[in-house]
Protein backbone atom coordinates (compact mmCIF):
# COMPACT_ATOMS: atom_id res chain seq x y z
CA UNK A 1 0.00 0.00 0.00
CA UNK A 2 1.37 3.38 -1.02
CA UNK A 3 1.59 6.17 1.54
CA UNK A 4 0.64 9.43 -0.11
CA UNK A 5 1.94 12.87 0.74
CA UNK A 6 -1.63 13.78 1.68
CA UNK A 7 -1.75 10.91 4.17
CA UNK A 8 1.60 11.93 5.64
CA UNK A 9 0.53 15.55 6.20
CA UNK A 10 -2.65 14.31 7.84
CA UNK A 11 -0.64 11.97 10.05
CA UNK A 12 2.05 14.50 10.90
CA UNK A 13 -0.60 16.98 11.95
CA UNK A 14 -1.39 14.54 14.74
CA UNK A 15 2.18 13.97 15.77
CA UNK A 16 3.59 15.88 18.71
CA UNK A 17 7.17 14.64 19.15
CA UNK A 18 5.80 11.10 19.19
CA UNK A 19 2.51 11.76 21.03
CA UNK A 20 -0.67 11.31 19.01
CA UNK A 21 -3.30 14.00 19.39
CA UNK A 22 -6.70 12.61 18.49
CA UNK A 23 -8.92 14.87 16.42
CA UNK A 24 -9.43 18.50 15.59
CA UNK A 25 -11.81 19.08 18.50
CA UNK A 26 -9.13 18.25 21.03
CA UNK A 27 -6.54 20.18 19.05
CA UNK A 28 -8.67 23.33 19.03
CA UNK A 29 -9.18 23.09 22.78
CA UNK A 30 -5.48 22.99 23.58
CA UNK A 31 -4.08 25.98 25.43
CA UNK A 32 -0.47 26.85 26.03
CA UNK A 33 1.14 24.46 28.46
CA UNK A 34 4.55 25.52 29.76
CA UNK A 35 5.59 21.87 29.84
CA UNK A 36 5.90 22.13 26.07
CA UNK A 37 8.89 24.38 26.63
CA UNK A 38 11.89 22.46 27.95
CA UNK A 39 15.29 23.96 28.68
CA UNK A 40 18.30 22.11 27.29
CA UNK A 41 21.00 24.51 28.45
CA UNK A 42 20.74 28.09 29.65
CA UNK A 43 18.95 30.21 27.00
CA UNK A 44 18.35 27.14 24.79
CA UNK A 45 15.32 24.92 24.68
CA UNK A 46 12.79 22.94 22.70
CA UNK A 47 9.08 23.33 22.10
CA UNK A 48 6.87 20.33 21.29
CA UNK A 49 3.23 20.24 20.29
CA UNK A 50 2.59 19.03 16.75
CA UNK A 51 5.01 17.66 14.20
CA UNK A 52 8.74 18.34 14.22
CA UNK A 53 10.50 19.49 17.37
CA UNK A 54 11.17 23.23 17.49
CA UNK A 55 14.45 24.52 18.91
CA UNK A 56 15.00 28.05 20.19
CA UNK A 57 17.68 30.39 21.54
CA UNK A 58 16.77 33.43 23.65
CA UNK A 59 19.19 36.13 24.77
CA UNK A 60 19.36 39.92 24.97
CA UNK A 61 21.06 40.03 21.56
CA UNK A 62 18.88 37.62 19.61
CA UNK A 63 15.92 35.28 19.36
CA UNK A 64 16.47 32.34 17.04
CA UNK A 65 13.91 29.64 16.24
CA UNK A 66 14.40 26.40 14.33
CA UNK A 67 11.36 25.01 12.50
CA UNK A 68 7.78 26.17 12.84
CA UNK A 69 5.41 23.15 12.98
CA UNK A 70 1.84 24.29 12.09
CA UNK A 71 0.08 27.67 12.37
CA UNK A 72 -1.84 26.73 15.57
CA UNK A 73 1.22 25.43 17.39
CA UNK A 74 3.38 28.26 16.00
CA UNK A 75 0.97 30.68 17.68
CA UNK A 76 1.35 28.82 20.97
CA UNK A 77 5.12 28.91 20.52
CA UNK A 78 5.06 32.66 19.94
CA UNK A 79 2.72 33.27 22.88
CA UNK A 80 5.14 31.40 25.12
CA UNK A 81 8.19 33.19 23.74
CA UNK A 82 6.53 36.55 24.41
CA UNK A 83 6.51 35.62 28.09
CA UNK A 84 10.27 35.13 27.92
CA UNK A 85 11.36 38.02 25.68
CA UNK A 86 10.03 41.09 23.90
CA UNK A 87 12.27 40.52 20.88
CA UNK A 88 11.02 39.53 17.46
CA UNK A 89 12.53 36.43 15.93
CA UNK A 90 15.83 37.46 14.39
CA UNK A 91 16.26 34.23 12.41
CA UNK A 92 13.82 31.41 11.74
CA UNK A 93 15.56 28.36 10.29
CA UNK A 94 13.75 25.61 8.37
CA UNK A 95 15.67 22.33 8.58
CA UNK A 96 13.79 20.92 5.55
CA UNK A 97 10.56 21.39 3.59
CA UNK A 98 8.06 19.01 5.21
CA UNK A 99 4.82 20.62 6.29
CA UNK A 100 5.15 19.68 9.95
CA UNK A 101 8.35 21.79 10.03
CA UNK A 102 7.38 24.71 7.77
CA UNK A 103 3.60 25.25 7.82
CA UNK A 104 3.95 27.53 10.83
CA UNK A 105 6.04 29.91 8.70
CA UNK A 106 2.80 31.57 7.66
CA UNK A 107 2.04 32.54 11.25
CA UNK A 108 5.60 33.43 12.29
CA UNK A 109 6.55 35.45 9.19
CA UNK A 110 5.36 38.84 10.61
CA UNK A 111 7.50 38.25 13.70
CA UNK A 112 10.66 37.30 11.77
CA UNK A 113 13.63 39.28 10.57
CA UNK A 114 14.48 36.53 8.10
CA UNK A 115 13.71 32.90 7.30
CA UNK A 116 16.74 30.80 6.36
CA UNK A 117 16.92 27.39 4.68
CA UNK A 118 19.01 25.33 2.32
CA UNK A 119 18.33 26.36 -1.28
CA UNK A 120 16.33 23.23 -2.16
CA UNK A 121 13.83 23.77 0.66
CA UNK A 122 11.69 26.53 -0.95
CA UNK A 123 11.63 24.58 -4.22
CA UNK A 124 10.45 21.43 -2.47
CA UNK A 125 7.89 23.38 -0.45
CA UNK A 126 6.32 24.61 -3.68
CA UNK A 127 6.47 21.30 -5.54
CA UNK A 128 5.71 18.88 -2.69
CA UNK A 129 3.63 20.86 -0.16
CA UNK A 130 1.54 23.18 -2.28
CA UNK A 131 -2.08 22.38 -3.07
CA UNK A 132 -4.07 24.20 -5.79
CA UNK A 133 -5.79 27.24 -4.34
CA UNK A 134 -3.63 27.25 -1.21
CA UNK A 135 -0.57 28.98 -2.60
CA UNK A 136 -0.82 31.75 0.00
CA UNK A 137 -0.29 29.22 2.78
CA UNK A 138 3.22 28.39 1.56
CA UNK A 139 5.73 30.78 3.11
CA UNK A 140 9.29 29.99 2.09
CA UNK A 141 12.72 31.16 3.21
CA UNK A 142 13.83 34.57 1.98
CA UNK A 143 17.49 33.71 2.61
CA UNK A 144 18.98 30.48 1.26
CA UNK A 145 22.36 28.76 1.13
CA UNK A 146 23.84 25.86 -0.78
CA UNK A 147 26.30 24.28 1.65
CA UNK A 148 26.76 26.59 4.64
CA UNK A 149 25.28 29.65 6.33
CA UNK A 150 26.81 31.49 9.29
CA UNK A 151 25.33 33.97 11.77
CA UNK A 152 27.66 35.73 14.20
CA UNK A 153 25.68 37.02 17.16
CA UNK A 154 27.29 38.88 20.04
CA UNK A 155 27.04 35.89 22.39
CA UNK A 156 26.61 32.98 19.99
CA UNK A 157 27.82 31.74 16.63
CA UNK A 158 25.52 29.68 14.47
CA UNK A 159 26.46 27.48 11.54
CA UNK A 160 23.85 25.84 9.33
CA UNK A 161 25.15 23.26 6.89
CA UNK A 162 23.95 20.80 4.28
CA UNK A 163 26.01 17.84 3.09
CA UNK A 164 24.08 15.50 0.77
CA UNK A 165 20.47 14.45 0.09
CA UNK A 166 19.21 12.29 2.94
CA UNK A 167 15.76 12.45 4.55
CA UNK A 168 15.01 14.99 1.81
CA UNK A 169 16.98 16.91 -0.78
CA UNK A 170 17.46 19.92 1.50
CA UNK A 171 18.22 18.77 5.04
CA UNK A 172 20.39 21.05 7.12
CA UNK A 173 21.89 20.89 10.60
CA UNK A 174 21.78 24.05 12.71
CA UNK A 175 24.67 24.26 15.18
CA UNK A 176 24.87 26.70 18.08
CA UNK A 177 28.63 26.60 18.43
CA UNK A 178 29.15 28.16 21.86
CA UNK A 179 26.46 26.06 23.53
CA UNK A 180 27.36 23.04 21.38
CA UNK A 181 23.75 22.25 20.55
CA UNK A 182 22.84 20.97 17.08
CA UNK A 183 19.33 20.71 15.65
CA UNK A 184 19.19 17.79 13.23
CA UNK A 185 15.68 18.26 11.89
CA UNK A 186 14.48 14.88 10.65
CA UNK A 187 17.93 13.46 9.99
CA UNK A 188 17.25 11.50 13.18
CA UNK A 189 13.93 10.00 14.18
CA UNK A 190 14.85 8.80 17.67
CA UNK A 191 13.86 5.11 17.79
CA UNK A 192 11.00 5.82 15.39
CA UNK A 193 10.70 4.46 11.85
CA UNK A 194 11.35 7.54 9.69
CA UNK A 195 9.23 9.08 6.98
CA UNK A 196 11.06 8.73 3.67
CA UNK A 197 9.95 9.29 0.10
CA UNK A 198 12.22 9.36 -2.94
CA UNK A 199 9.98 12.05 -4.43
CA UNK A 200 11.30 14.38 -1.71
CA UNK A 201 14.71 14.02 -3.44
CA UNK A 202 16.09 12.06 -0.52
CA UNK A 203 18.37 9.05 -0.53
CA UNK A 204 18.74 6.25 1.99
CA UNK A 205 22.26 5.60 0.71
CA UNK A 206 23.52 9.13 1.23
CA UNK A 207 21.53 9.49 4.46
CA UNK A 208 23.97 6.96 5.91
CA UNK A 209 26.85 9.16 4.73
CA UNK A 210 25.26 12.30 6.21
CA UNK A 211 24.86 10.67 9.63
CA UNK A 212 28.46 9.42 9.60
CA UNK A 213 29.69 12.92 8.75
CA UNK A 214 27.66 14.36 11.63
CA UNK A 215 29.09 11.76 13.99
CA UNK A 216 32.62 12.69 12.92
CA UNK A 217 32.02 16.42 13.15
CA UNK A 218 30.70 16.69 16.72
CA UNK A 219 32.04 15.69 20.11
CA UNK A 220 30.66 13.83 23.12
CA UNK A 221 29.46 17.06 24.75
CA UNK A 222 27.15 17.95 21.88
CA UNK A 223 23.43 17.85 22.58
CA UNK A 224 21.39 17.04 19.49
CA UNK A 225 17.75 17.94 18.90
CA UNK A 226 15.91 15.43 16.72
CA UNK A 227 12.73 16.06 14.79
CA UNK A 228 10.71 13.12 16.13
CA UNK A 229 10.97 10.67 19.00
CA UNK A 230 9.04 7.96 20.79
CA UNK A 231 7.96 10.30 23.58
CA UNK A 232 8.71 13.80 24.76
CA UNK A 233 7.95 12.85 28.37
CA UNK A 234 11.25 10.96 28.47
CA UNK A 235 13.22 13.82 26.98
CA UNK A 236 13.75 11.77 23.85
CA UNK A 237 13.70 14.79 21.54
CA UNK A 238 17.28 15.44 22.69
CA UNK A 239 19.93 12.82 22.06
CA UNK A 240 23.67 12.27 22.27
CA UNK A 241 26.37 11.22 19.83
CA UNK A 242 25.85 7.42 20.05
CA UNK A 243 22.20 7.87 19.04
CA UNK A 244 23.35 9.19 15.66
CA UNK A 245 24.75 5.75 14.88
CA UNK A 246 21.56 4.03 16.03
CA UNK A 247 19.75 5.88 13.26
CA UNK A 248 22.52 5.10 10.79
CA UNK A 249 22.44 1.42 11.68
CA UNK A 250 18.68 1.29 11.13
CA UNK A 251 18.97 2.75 7.64
CA UNK A 252 21.91 0.45 6.87
CA UNK A 253 19.87 -2.55 8.03
CA UNK A 254 16.97 -1.55 5.76
CA UNK A 255 19.34 -1.22 2.81
CA UNK A 256 21.14 -4.50 3.56
CA UNK A 257 17.90 -6.44 3.93
CA UNK A 258 16.38 -4.94 0.80
CA UNK A 259 19.51 -5.44 -1.30
CA UNK A 260 19.51 -9.16 -0.46
CA UNK A 261 15.90 -9.43 -1.61
CA UNK A 262 16.66 -7.52 -4.80
CA UNK A 263 19.64 -9.78 -5.50
CA UNK A 264 17.37 -12.80 -4.97
CA UNK A 265 14.93 -11.46 -7.57
CA UNK A 266 12.13 -10.73 -5.10
CA UNK A 267 9.40 -8.24 -5.99
CA UNK A 268 8.68 -5.07 -4.03
CA UNK A 269 5.60 -6.66 -2.46
CA UNK A 270 7.51 -9.78 -1.48
CA UNK A 271 10.31 -7.70 0.01
CA UNK A 272 7.95 -5.54 2.06
CA UNK A 273 6.03 -8.55 3.38
CA UNK A 274 8.00 -8.80 6.63
CA UNK A 275 7.29 -7.98 10.27
CA UNK A 276 10.86 -7.21 11.32
CA UNK A 277 14.33 -6.51 9.96
CA UNK A 278 17.34 -8.45 11.24
CA UNK A 279 19.26 -6.39 13.79
CA UNK A 280 16.56 -3.73 14.23
CA UNK A 281 15.12 -3.57 17.75
CA UNK A 282 13.45 -0.90 19.85
CA UNK A 283 12.00 1.13 16.97
CA UNK A 284 8.38 2.25 17.06
CA UNK A 285 5.91 2.88 14.23
CA UNK A 286 4.12 6.22 14.46
CA UNK A 287 1.96 5.48 11.42
CA UNK A 288 0.62 2.36 9.78
CA UNK A 289 3.15 0.04 8.12
CA UNK A 290 5.94 2.56 8.66
CA UNK A 291 8.78 0.04 8.40
CA UNK A 292 7.23 -1.62 5.34
CA UNK A 293 6.98 1.77 3.64
CA UNK A 294 10.67 2.35 4.34
CA UNK A 295 11.39 -0.99 2.67
CA UNK A 296 9.36 -0.05 -0.39
CA UNK A 297 11.26 3.21 -0.82
CA UNK A 298 14.59 1.43 -0.29
CA UNK A 299 13.56 -1.11 -2.93
CA UNK A 300 12.81 1.66 -5.42
CA UNK A 301 16.11 3.41 -4.71
CA UNK A 302 18.12 0.21 -5.09
CA UNK A 303 16.30 -0.61 -8.32
CA UNK A 304 16.94 2.90 -9.64
CA UNK A 305 13.28 3.88 -9.69
CA UNK A 306 11.78 7.27 -8.83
Amino acid sequence: MKFSRKEFIKTSALLGGGILIQGNKLLSSLTLDDSRFKTIRKNYGVFTQQGGTIGYYINDDALVVIDSQFPDSAKNLMDGLREKTSRKIDILFNTHHHGDHTSGNSYLKPFCGKIVAQENVPVLQRTRNMKPGEEDKIVTADTTFKEEYKADLSSEKITAFHIVPAHTGGDSVIHFENANIAHLGDLVFNRVFPWFNLADQGSFKSWVTYLEKIHERFDNDTVFICGHAQGVELGQTTIRKPDILVMRDYISAILDYTQKKVDAGKSEDETADVSEIPGVKGFKANWENAMQRNIREAYKELKGKK
